[in-house]
């Protein structure tokens, strides 16, 4: 029996053709910078007189297959040199191989057009590689001295188009062993621009969003056993909505807003066996994004969809604008009929009830904690059922510029910080970066200058502090606490710090000093959780205003 034609095997080989022209260019530009070729073109000039014009062509195209030869072998040797390339090379094995099915393994233009075409790609992604490698070792140093602060440099687009753009934060065992214990979680951002639309997709993981900013609506696919209506269900979101999406459902999501950029923060749950990876998968779709229907044999389509393979082929290798194109103000208004506008204290969906998923108003809610210096907005699992499957819980913070959260630590839960506006910085009491010092551990403070799109991750017992910048806007945080189920937040200093609850006899043993003394200065905060911050200054003597220092620490001189 005749082999199966490859699916979409000619209509991908135009499309590669149509790209080797501009990359020929590139190639013969790289071409230009080799001496040796430089020389070999020389020498067919100067012998010009005693050939025809027909010779020399056939001269100076000798001597570009040499170059071209010569740098596949230094290509080849960097390979074999440098751990990680093997990715790239591997591709462009791949690529070769399809060149030789396509044009057949005689030396011919054609090939050599399209081995050129390859050759290019992976000079191209390892001059990517090499960009991305200069500098590891200041970064890996710097790393090393704080593991738990993320730029924006440590996010990875995964889909990126004119119309917006999805990156994850790198997995976070990759950063630091001291991190493995979250490493089946993943951050992830996405911004739509204006009446953009995210294509149907389903992850192999659990999913919590959280609405930074923006509109629009969320589609989540359940079947079509009691009909399409029955099957589907739509959601209206906006700023402050937490919303559920579990593992395997088909969802997409569009920009409503015809001005402002929707953006959207998650976290993942991985349930892959490999903790901290996950896939997304896209049925519908073509070329870009690659639906994962083209993988599978024709006549498995043809059976599955009771359909001859030209329509297939028309409906599943037709779209490559990427995974989030641009919707139409009709196709947007169709979009969200039906949606639902409900949120609130948590539907039980599908925990028992008969309610549906809906999003958690979370900026709706009185602040658990709110003063002049800021406002705190918190939900947990008891108040919004669906963050049981992630084991999470969800804050928002408001810090007033120049304002601070006092020093507090958390009993269990990890903290995953992204700052969604403002700047400030971080500073944290960490013992597992200290040198042994005549046999003791010492703490080491690690401080991190934070602003929009950075993350810092507070592991569980970690006294933190949090300052806004002074003289600019408000400083925001977004915090995803990991292992949340059971914990407890226990504030270090203000009006309810826990060190308030010390007998006498226990302060005076732990503390060295007579009660009085020490209840003196535990109880000279008299505000709670957002607290005056260091750079606002304290008032001296006479009602002077003295400066405060935040890179040193009073302590310091006494040798704690």
């Amino acid at each position: 029996m005749a082999a199966p034609a490859r699916p979409f095997s000619s209509l991908l080989f135009l499309c590669l053709l149509l790209l080797i022209p501009p990359l020929l260019f590139s190639f013969a530009e790289h071409l230009r910078e080799d001496p040796e070729l430089q020389q070999c073109r020389r020498r067919c000039q100067q012998e010009e007189g005693s050939r025809g014009e027909r010779q020399l062509r056939e001269c100076e195209r000798t001597c570009e297959e040499a170059a071209w030869r010569r740098q596949s072998e230094r290509e080849e040797r960097e390979r074999e040199r440098e751990p990680g390339g093997g990715g790239a090379w591997e591709k462009l094995q791949q690529c070769r191989k399809h060149c030789r099915e396509e044009h057949g393994e005689e030396e011919g233009p054609q090939l050599r057009r399209c081995q050129q075409w390859c050759q290019e790609r992976y000079r191209e992604e390892r001059e990517e590689q090499e960009r991305e490698g200069e500098g590891e070792g200041r970064r890996r140093e710097q790393e090393e001295r704080n593991p738990y602060y993320f730029g924006e440099e440590s996010f990875a687009h995964t889909a990126r188009t004119e119309h917006g753009r999805f990156k994850v934060l790198q997995k976070f065992s990759r950063r630091s062993e001291l991190l493995r214990g979250i490493e089946r979680y993943r951050l992830a951002v996405l911004e739509a621009e204006p009446s953009a639309f995210a294509l149907p997709s389903h992850w192999d993981a659990e999913e919590i969003l959280y609405v930074v900013k923006g509109r629009g609506v969320v589609t989540m696919l359940h079947g079509c056993e009691e009909g399409a209506e029955q099957g589907r269900e739509s959601h209206e979101i906006s700023e402050g909505d937490v919303l559920w999406v579990p593992a395997g459902t088909n969802t997409y999501l569009v920009n409503t807003d015809k001005n402002q950029r929707l953006h959207v923060a998650m976290v993942l749950k991985t349930i892959s066996t490999i903790p901290g990876e996950y896939r997304e998968f896209f049925g519908v779709g073509g070329r870009d994004p690659e639906s994962f229907f083209r993988v599978f044999s024709n006549e498995i389509l043809e059976a599955a969809f009771n359909t001859r393979r030209e329509k297939l082929e028309r409906v599943f290798g037709q779209h490559q604008q990427g995974a989030i194109v641009k919707a139409s103000e009709e196709q947007i208004r169709e979009m969200r009929r039906g949606a639902s506008e409900e949120g609130g204290g948590g539907g039980i969906w599908p925990f028992g009830g008969g309610e549906r998923n809906k999003p958690y108003k979370l900026l709706k809610k009185k602040p658990s904690h709110s003063n002049q210096h800021g406002r705190m907005y918190e939900v947990d699992q008891d108040e919004y059922k669906q963050l049981c499957e992630l084991d999470l819980d969800v804050s928002l913070a408001n810090v007033t510029a120049g304002s601070m959260i006092a020093p507090s630590y958390n009993s269990k839960a990890t903290k995953l910080v992204l700052v969604t506006s403002g700047d400030g910085y971080i500073e944290m009491a960490c013992p597992h970066l200290s040198r042994r010092q005549q046999g003791a551990d010492h703490y080491v403070k690690v401080r991190s200058k934070v602003s929009p799109g950075t993350v810092f991750v507070i592991p569980p017992g970690h006294p933190v502090v949090i300052v806004a910048a002074s003289g600019g806007e408000n400083l925001q945080v977004l915090c995803f606490g990991l292992h949340a189920r059971g914990n407890r937040k226990y504030f270090l200093a203000g009006k309810n710090s826990v060190l308030r609850n010390l007998q006498r006899e226990a302060g005076e043993l732990s503390l060295g000093v007579p009660w009085k003394e020490a209840k003196e200065v535990l109880d000279s905060q008299t505000e709670a959780v957002f607290l005056k911050g260091p750079e606002q200054g304290r008032k001296g003597e006479g009602g002077e205003r003295t400066t405060t220092l935040p890179e040193y620490s009073i302590l310091d001189a006494a040798s704690f």
